[in-house]
């Protein structure tokens, strides 16, 4: 059986009320934002607890969780960069490297990336992974390791993905490096989240505290 095409009179009736549906939801769409952000509130928030590393007596792990309105993501990328660039230099051992691992989305391989030795080099990669809008809702896995061990011989599969289960954490627990985090950040129609995991030495948990303190304290 023949189903009969369209008209062009029954398409341009389609496409007439689906404008006219749109323009009567837009400002209840527009309302119930106005209304998440008017209950979120307007300041960043940031929280945080510490834990040992499971199944293991490796590092400390101090989990962290920023919640951020929409117009403060400039202001707490570069506070949260700050932090972490204090955190390294609290950290730092004549020979450190640093480096960056991580998959697009979509993509079999693990991407490498020596970032180098210079904890400015740290910061500037930080601050735009923070920026790449590509990489919202990706895990980025940050390596300290000294100069003599390559990144390959840490990370050995190109196939490694950060966020499988179990993940980064085993592959920190079984490779061992000077202190590591994992990153990766969320955006919403309100609000963006960032979460935070830090991978450091049981002595370093309370200078990190501090400086996390002082985070939530810029804010205010």
């Amino acid at each position: 059986m023949q189903v009969p095409l369209p008209t062009r009179v029954s398409g341009c009736v389609t496409a007439v009320l689906g404008g006219a549906a749109l323009v009567l939801l837009a400002p209840a769409a527009a309302a119930a934002r106005s209304f998440q952000r008017l209950r979120r509130g307007s300041l960043p928030r940031i929280d945080w607890h510490v834990e040992s590393m499971r199944d293991s007596a490796g590092p400390a792990v101090v989990d962290v969780h920023l919640d951020l309105p929409r117009g403060r993501e400039a202001e707490a990328r570069r506070v949260l960069t700050d932090a972490l660039v204090r955190v390294a230099e609290s950290l730092r051992q004549v020979d450190d490297v640093y480096h960056l691992v991580y998959r697009e989305a979509g993509e079999q391989d693990t991407v490498l990336v020596p970032v180098g030795p210079q904890i400015q080099d740290l910061a500037e990669r930080v601050h735009l992974a923070l920026s790449h809008v590509a990489w919202a809702g990706r895990t980025l896995v940050w390596l300290v390791l000294p100069r003599s061990r390559p990144l390959g011989e840490v990370v050995t599969e190109l196939g490694w993905d950060p966020e499988a289960e179990g993940e980064p954490e085993a592959l920190i627990r079984r490779e061992a490096p000077r202190w590591a985090f994992a990153l990766a950040f969320f955006s919403g129609a309100v609000a963006t989240e960032i979460r935070l995991r830090l991978f450091l030495p049981v002595s370093a948990v309370a200078v990190v505290e501090r400086r996390l303190g002082r985070v939530r304290a810029s804010f205010v």
